[in-house]
């Protein structure tokens, strides 16, 4: 992105996450279901976009 001159600018580029959790169960011989364990995943699910930011005062920092 072109900053004219006497101001401030970024681009930054940014992702989306997630949580997803898988558990993994099991089935006994008396068809009674147990838990066995349970993991918890963080995964991007969008492509990657872009903040942008641009200003006359220093203001227009980028932002976490």
């Amino acid at each position: 992105m072109p900053v004219a001159g006497k101001h401030y600018g970024y681009v930054e580029p940014k992702v989306q996450y997630q949580n997803f959790t898988f558990t993994k169960w099991k089935e006994k011989a008396n068809c009674n279901v147990v838990k066995v364990n349970s993991n918890t995943v963080r995964a991007i699910i969008a492509a990657k976009f872009f903040a942008t930011c641009q200003s006359k005062r220093p203001s227009c920092a980028p932002k976490p």
